[in-house]
């Protein structure tokens, strides 16, 4: 017997030189006898894989189910119309910026409290005009502050928001002050009254006679809380707010504004007026805006 390793002659099964066991299958399994003239198994695994004729092996395709494809498409609708409507509503403040660093939101915009024409011609008739839609009148205040947060609101604060979504809450306190018994608040109830929305106070397009008729107050206070670039019309904001004295304007902003007509009129005791590098005239109506002011043509450079 030929050895089929090293070509050694020989009688034996296993070879003498060589040691090759011709009784074993070295590339399977062994075996208890000897193994004839059988193709290797990489033979035949090569033979299959050249003939044209043997079925390929392809492999499957994966798919998405249909049901997982449908919930994905109606989970994304839904939030789609959720952020839409404001039912959701992103964060703009990154990680770690407190509401006091942010931008005030789009959606904290005042609502208008303008006057109707109709029943309110005179001071009198305007000062009994309800706060912000409130059973409070403007007579009754004393004093306007701005916020910044709701963390101090009341159970009975009430929506004075533009989308009337609570970003943007008013509220009262009453002021403990005794008032002058001669004076013609002697026997009226005085309120603080508090403007707040997280992030500040966005003003809407109208901030017109916001504060006509306020004749009992004697402090605004707007800080950083509230932002008017967005405002178009302040005419008569401030009609008739007699007893203020300094009024602090510096944060307004009114590059939009087309109407600034009788924003102070008869502010009687108005000495101070602080204003900002934002708050400009160039484009707005100015006719009456300091008639009855008593710095009147002091400030009469703002009107051009």
């Amino acid at each position: 017997m030929k050895c089929p390793v090293c070509g050694n002659i020989n009688t034996s099964m296993v070879c003498p030189k060589c040691g090759f066991d011709s009784s074993r299958d070295y590339e399977r399994y062994p075996t208890f006898g000897m193994v004839g003239r059988v193709p290797s198994t990489s033979g035949l695994r090569d033979q299959w894989r050249e003939d044209p004729t043997a079925p390929q092996l392809v492999k499957p395709e994966r798919r998405v189910p249909v049901w997982l494809m449908a919930a994905i498409c109606a989970v994304t609708m839904v939030l789609g119309i959720w952020i839409g409507s404001g039912f959701i509503k992103p964060d703009p403040a990154g990680p770690g910026e407190s509401a006091q660093m942010q931008e005030p939101r789009k959606g904290n915009i005042l609502r208008s409290d303008e006057i109707p024409d109709e029943g309110y011609e005179t001071y009198g008739d305007i000062r009994g005009y309800p706060v912000f839609g409130s059973d409070y009148r403007r007579e009754q205040i004393c004093s306007v502050t701005f916020l910044d947060t709701l963390a101090d609101a009341p159970e009975d604060a009430w929506d004075v928001s533009e989308a009337g979504d609570g970003t943007v809450m008013a509220w009262v306190k009453r002021n403990e002050s005794v008032p002058d018994p001669t004076s013609s608040v002697a026997n009226m109830d005085l309120y603080d009254l508090y403007i707040g929305a997280e992030g500040g106070v966005r003003a809407g397009q109208s901030c017109r006679e916001m504060f006509a008729g306020y004749w009992n107050v004697r402090t605004f206070s707007f800080a950083e809380a509230f932002r008017s670039d967005d405002a178009e019309d302040m005419y008569s904001m401030f009609n008739g707010c007699f007893l203020i004295q300094t009024l602090d304007l510096s944060s307004f902003d009114t590059a939009h504004v087309q109407d600034l007509g009788n924003m102070f009129r008869n502010c009687a005791a108005l000495q101070n007026l602080i204003l900002g590098e934002h708050f400009v005239t160039d484009n707005a109506d100015t006719r009456g805006m300091f008639e009855g002011c008593p710095a009147g043509d002091e400030w009469s450079h703002l009107k051009h």
